[in-house]
Formats: structure tokens, sequence, C-alpha cells
């Protein structure tokens, strides 16, 4: 009898980790746009994604397919529950360094893994759970709150991290067969815009948008490219694949995010801030040891 060959979840792994990547760009651009409103940015932003999405909409299921497959209600909570988070990652990105929003936000993926073994069911082991505290030390230690007081850049980070994690375990459970490739990123994005565009326009009016310059525009129209693509790419590795294949692809985000905060804006991490992130990373890659990925068989089965 020939048992039964595993499942490659190759390619949602490689779409995930492209789409992380591309995110790194958009929260660097994110950051060198924190003098204006966050209003502003996420408004323009998600106008941006919306056009973008809605021009590709045939190549990513349809207009029409996308409002009637089922489960409507609950693809619209996981857009709000997303689009939260992305408020909030725009608020992070303005007020911490590079390395410290993302040490803080990397315990997501933690998060996700928890999350799915209660709501979804998915497997974890003992010592996953012990790999999920060392990942909180990792947090702790970066955000020192004995020397440290929680800031408001802080909160958000963490803010971020437990709405990304629901909302990612929703596009799990709410399965591939129930919702198109326009779906998983667009309800949010017309969300955001809903909600900014009031405070966005207040500040558009105090700031005299005629005299903003042209590369600042072009920038604020480039954190819409790369979020929209980045969302799009990483919400199908999360629908495609086990919360535990995809999640741990997030790592790679503070080697990028770190060096693109050196590059662009001289931020240079402290040991104690690389210490607590290299824990995080640690455990997260840990929980994916734990949950039979070995890279070996990853990069030689087919996709």
């Amino acid at each position: 009898m020939n048992k039964e060959t595993p499942p490659s979840y190759t390619f949602p792994v490689m779409l995930a980790f492209i789409g992380f990547t591309i995110w790194t760009l958009s929260e660097t651009t994110v950051r060198s746009l924190r003098d204006y409103p966050i209003s502003l940015i996420a408004f323009c932003a998600s106008v941006v994604a919306v056009f973008l999405l809605l021009g590709f909409s045939p190549y990513l299921g349809g207009i029409k397919k996308t409002f009637t497959m089922p489960q409507l209600k609950l693809r619209l909570l996981r857009g709000c529950v997303i689009a939260t988070s992305c408020f909030l990652g725009f608020f992070t990105f303005t007020q911490l360094e590079m390395t410290t929003a993302y040490a803080i936000f990397f315990i997501a993926p933690i998060l996700a893994k928890i999350i799915s073994s209660l709501f979804i069911k998915e497997s974890i082991k003992p010592m996953s759970w012990v790999l999920s505290l060392i990942g909180f030390v990792g947090v702790l230690i970066v955000l020192q709150p004995s020397n440290v007081p929680f800031s408001l850049g802080s909160l958000s980070a963490l803010g971020l991290a437990i709405f990304f994690a629901i909302g990612h375990t929703l596009a799990r459970y709410i399965d591939d067969k129930n919702q198109t490739y326009l779906s998983l990123a667009l309800f949010q994005y017309i969300i955001i815009a809903a909600f900014s565009a009031y405070p966005a326009y207040l500040s558009a009016q105090n700031l005299n948008i005629q005299m903003i310059p042209s590369f600042d525009l072009v920038r604020l129209f480039a954190v819409g490219v790369f979020t929209a693509s980045g969302a799009l790419l990483v919400s199908r590795g999360f629908s495609m694949a086990p919360v535990a294949y995809i999640a741990p692809i997030h790592y790679t985000q503070i080697i990028m995010g770190t060096l693109w905060g050196y590059l662009f804006f001289a931020e240079i991490p402290s040991q104690t801030t690389l210490f607590g992130a290299g824990l995080v990373i640690f455990a997260g890659l840990g929980i994916m040891y734990m949950s039979g990925i070995r890279f070996r068989r990853i990069f030689k089965n087919k996709i």
C-alpha cells in the first residue's frame, strides 16, 4: 500500500514571502511620511489600493463573484479586523523605529498559532507553548516595561499584532473555496477609505494639499501599491495553507526592516532590542519546526 503523498505548501509559502517583503517597502515609505497626518496616509493608500484591486478584479475572481460567494458577513468581519490592523500599522511605523516596531509586531505569528489552535482546532504541541512563552519574553525585553512606560507606539504595535493574527486566522477559517483573491484584500481597503475620508479631508485643508511636494505624492501613491499587493499575496498564502506554515515567514521582515531603517533613517537598534527580537525569531522558527516543516522538503517538492 502506497503512502499518501503529503501536500506541498511551497507555492503559498513563496507567495507569503514575497508579500511580506513588499510590506517592508510599504512600512518604510510610511515611516518616511511620518510628518503627515495618519488619516491622510491611510486614505491615499487605501484609495490607490481599491482602484488597483478593482482594475485587476477580472484576474482576481471578479467583483460579482466576490460579493455573492458564501460567508459574506464573515468576510466583511475579517475586512474590518484587517482594516483595524492597517490603521494601527500606519500609526506604529510613524512612531517607532523599524526594528522596534517589527520586534513587537512579530508576536503576531505566535498569536496566530495560538488562535488557530483555539478556534479552528489546528494542533499545537506542548513544546510550541514553551516556545510561545519565549516569544512573549522576547517582546517584553524589547519593550522594557520596567524601565520605559508603554508608549502609544508600542501599544499600537501590540494591537497591530493581535488584529493581524485574528484577521489572517479568519482567512484560514473561511476557507479558500468561500473567497476570491479579490475579497482577501478589497474589503479592508474600502473600510479604511470610508473611515479615513473625512479626517483626511480636514487634514488636507489644513496642509493646503497643493503645497505637498510631488515626491511626497508619489510616496503616498506607492504606499497604496505596496500595501495592496502585499496584502493580497500574504492573505492568499494564509488561505491556501495551514497558519503554522505561513506565519513564521513573517520573520523575514525584520531583516529587511532593519536594513531599510539603517539605510534610510540611520536607525541602529540597541543590543537589547536585537536580543529580544532574536528570542522572538527563535520562538517562531521553533514553532515552525514543531509544526513539521522541513526546508529541504519545501524546496524539493513541486510547486
